[in-house]
């Protein structure tokens, strides 16, 4: 299912298809969490690149 559902969508779904929201730094999060154990599997290096303001 298409994770780029926005906050104001989510009413639009019914319930039982609603995925929960998740902001686009839960979803990097998330990718970040599953990628790691495979890159330190195959010995690549993980690098993360991150534009923006950190949070105040």
């Amino acid at each position: 299912m298409d994770q780029s559902r926005r906050k104001k969508d989510l009413p639009g779904i019914a319930p039982k298809h609603r995925p929960p929201f998740r902001t686009k730094l839960e979803l990097a999060v998330e990718l970040l969490r599953w990628a790691r154990p495979w890159l330190e599997l195959l010995g690549l290096p993980n690098w993360v690149v991150a534009d923006g303001q950190p949070p105040a």
